[in-house]
This record gives C-alpha cells, sequence and structure tokens, in this order.
C-alpha cells in the first residue's frame, strides 16, 4: 500500500524533488537524536546547550532564516534568495554562508530569542513546525 504524502513546497530542489509536509520541522532523525519530541526542547538544548546553529526556509513567507549563536549577540538573519542561480528555490539560497543576510534581531540568550522572536506574531513553536531545516548543527 502506497502512502500518499502531502507536498509543502512543490519542485524546491528540481522538478518533482518536493518537500513533504512529513518533513518540515524537526524531524525523526533529529527528535530521535535529541531524545525528544518537543519542539521547546530541542530548539533550547540544541542552540542553548550544544551551541547549534539553525537554517531553515520558512514554508509560509518562503523566507530564508539563519539563527547565529556564535555571534554575540546572538543574530537572526534573512538570507537572500538569487533567482539568476536557479529557477528552484532549493538552489537560490546557500544556508551556511550567513554573513551574505541581513541581521533582523539580536538576542542575549537562547530563552530570551525562543520567547521573543516572532515571524508576523508567530512563535517559534508555531514557526519551526512550518519549516524545512537546512541546517542543524
Amino acid at each position: 500500500m502506497k502512502i500518499k504524502r502531502e507536498i509543502a513546497v512543490r519542485d524546491f530542489y528540481g522538478s518533482g524533488e518536493h518537500i513533504f509536509k512529513d518533513e518540515l520541522g524537526f524531524t525523526a532523525d533529529i527528535r530521535d537524536c535529541m531524545h525528544s519530541n518537543v519542539t521547546k526542547e530541542i530548539f533550547l538544548f540544541a542552540l542553548g546547550k550544544l551551541n547549534y546553529e539553525m537554517g531553515f526556509f520558512y514554508t509560509i513567507d518562503e523566507t530564508f532564516y539563519f539563527i547565529a549563536t556564535m555571534e554575540t549577540p546572538i543574530q537572526i538573519l534573512t538570507l537572500p534568495r538569487d533567482k539568476r542561480l536557479s529557477r528552484f528555490i532549493g538552489w537560490q539560497c546557500e544556508p551556511d554562508a550567513y554573513e551574505y543576510g541581513t541581521v533582523i534581531a539580536t538576542y542575549d540568550s537562547i530563552p530570551e530569542l525562543w520567547h521573543k522572536f516572532r515571524i508576523d506574531d508567530k512563535s517559534l513553536e508555531e514557526i519551526i513546525p512550518d519549516s524545512y531545516i537546512l541546517r542543524f548543527c
């Protein structure tokens, strides 16, 4: 029996190379590695204790974001998309090249970031499940 998967972003990396709803947010692999299914716990532990950085594509506003935890204060950046590189969204941005991004917010701590950062009045608790995580290390 074939399971029908719901497409979140059509043709992200190429024709027929979709991002599916079950690939958004912290995937099963990340949840297993972090020993938690709770978004807040994963975020606070990985970024706050392990100093992970996180790059993600927020599917609602179709923007690439990067959380730079190695910077003081912690920075949240939007990353530029260069549509000349490709007609496919996934190839229009390099999530590791955050030095080209625009700082949109800074925070003194990961818990402060978790509680205060918003995109269109949505918290990270709401943003992450609608995001495709491109970098988490």
